[in-house]
Order: structure tokens, then sequence, then C-alpha cells
């Protein structure tokens, strides 16, 4: 895990995994979140789950604990 990060700017992004021939819900489309230093193109935090609100917001909120500044 990337800790005492310089980041002047971050950018947040999602992607899709489709497994469509899944039975359950639960196992069918699934977001990667990421945080992404916009000039390192490293990634800061992410999270894998479904898209909702509560995974969406936990990427930018991991993020602070891992950034020495703020972007």
């Amino acid at each position: 895990m990337m800790q005492f990060v310089q980041v002047n700017r971050l950018e947040l992004d999602e992607l899709l995994e489709l497994r469509r021939q899944e039975a359950e819900a639960d196992l069918a489309d699934q977001y990667v979140f990421i945080g992404i230093d916009a000039n390192l193109k490293a990634i800061i935090s992410y999270r894998v789950g479904k898209r909702d609100g509560e995974n969406a917001k936990r990427v930018p909120s991991r993020s602070p604990r891992r950034i020495v500044n703020h972007p």
C-alpha cells in the first residue's frame, strides 16, 4: 500500500467488470472504483463492489490516510 504520497491532483474513476452469466445477483456486475494520482498515474486507493453510493464514497474517504498534502 502506498503511503505518504504527495498528490497534486487526485482523479476518481470506475471500471465495470461484466459477469452476466452468474446466477446470483451478488456475483453479477462488479465495479472497481479507483483513486489515481493524475501525474504519477499511481493508484492511491481502490474498492471492488456494486455501483452504489457506499462503495463510491469509500475511495475518496480512504485516500487522505495515504496522502500528506491536500490535492
